[in-house]
C-alpha cells in the first residue's frame, strides 16, 4: 500500500511493542499511538442509569459486564470506543484530506466515528457471532457461559448490525461471513477477498528434499488455531503416517494448547 499511497496508521501501542514503531514508520507517513484508555463513563441518566443502580449491588461480575461492558469469551475482543479514542480519531480525520478510512479488524469498528464525510471501509477477518457460536459449542463451558449464551450472542449480533451499518463498504474473507453480513446489514455493499497469497509470486521450491517434516505455525491463544492443530494430530496425521510412518510434525508458535500431550504424542 505504501508504494502507491500515503498511510497514516492509528493504533494502540501496547506495552512491550514499542520497538516496532520505528519499523512501521519506514512505510507510513505517520504512526499515531491511539489512547490506551478503555474507560467509558457510566450513564448518569435514562433507563441505563436505573439498571446500573439495580445491578451494581448484586456484585455479579458477569451480569455487570454483560450490561455495561463487553462480552467475555475466548477469541472475542473489542477496542472500546472510549471518549478519548473517539475524539482522537475525529481530530486525525479532520487534520488532513484523507481519501479513505480503513478499519482493520471487526473489534475496532466502533472507534471510527459515524457521520464522517470520508469513505469508510471495515475489513472483517471474522464474523464475531459465528465465531462465538463455534467456540461456545466446541469448548467446555461454565454454568455462566450456558446461562448467558443467548443474551451474549444477541448482543454480538446487535453490535454487528449497529456498528457495521455506518460504513460504506464491508470486506469479508469467506462466503459464509459475507452472507451473514448481508443479512445483518442489507444496505451495506460488501466484497469478498479470500485469505491467501499470490500463487504466481510465491511458488514452492520443488528441489529434492530428503526430510519428511511438516510445520504448523500459528498463535495458539486463538481458539481456531488451537483446535486446528489438535484436529490435525488426532485425525489427519495418522492417515499420512499410514503411507509415510517417519513423518515429523513441528508445532511452532505462541501459547500452545493446554492438552499439549496430544501434540507431543504426534511429534
Amino acid at each position: 500500500m505504501a508504494a502507491k499511497h500515503r498511510i497514516t496508521w492509528v493504533s494502540p501501542i501496547w506495552p512491550g511493542t514499542e520497538q516496532y514503531v520505528s519499523e512501521s514508520e519506514r512505510f507510513c507517513k505517520r504512526v499515531v499511538p491511539l489512547s490506551l484508555n478503555d474507560q467509558i463513563p457510566f450513564p448518569e441518566s435514562g433507563w441505563q442509569h436505573l439498571l446500573l443502580r439495580s445491578v451494581a449491588p448484586l456484585h455479579w461480575e458477569r451480569l455487570f459486564v454483560y450490561c455495561f461492558g463487553y462480552v467475555s469469551a475466548p477469541g472475542l475482543y473489542w477496542l472500546p470506543a472510549s471518549p478519548d479514542r473517539l475524539a482522537q480519531v475525529s481530530a486525525i480525520a479532520a487534520s488532513s484530506q484523507f481519501d479513505l478510512v480503513v478499519c482493520e479488524f471487526e473489534g475496532n469498528a466502533e472507534v471510527v466515528p459515524a457521520g464522517n464525510s470520508i469513505p469508510q471501509v471495515v475489513v472483517l477477518h471474522n464474523t464475531q457471532s459465528i465465531l462465538f457460536k463455534r467456540i461456545r459449542e466446541m469448548y467446555p463451558t461454565t454454568w455462566e457461559d450456558r446461562l448467558f449464551y443467548w443474551p451474549e450472542r444477541w448482543k454480538i449480533a446487535r453490535y454487528e448490525k449497529r456498528v457495521y451499518s455506518k460504513y460504506d463498504l464491508g470486506i469479508t474473507t469467506s462466503v459464509q461471513d459475507r452472507q451473514l453480513l448481508r443479512e445483518r446489514c442489507p444496505h451495506l455493499p460488501s466484497e469478498l477477498i479470500p485469505n491467501g497469497v499470490d500463487a504466481k509470486e510465491f511458488r514452492p521450491d520443488w528441489s529434492p528434499n530428503t526430510t519428511k517434516s511438516l510445520m504448523f505455525f500459528g498463535h495458539y491463544g486463538y481458539p481456531p488455531n488451537s483446535d486446528g492443530i489438535l484436529y490435525f494430530c488426532r485425525t489427519i496425521l495418522p492417515l499420512i503416517r499410514e503411507r509415510a510412518n517417519d513423518v515429523e510434525i513441528w508445532v511452532v508458535g505462541h501459547q500452545p494448547p493446554k492438552n499439549y500431550r496430544t501434540i507431543q504424542a504426534c511429534g
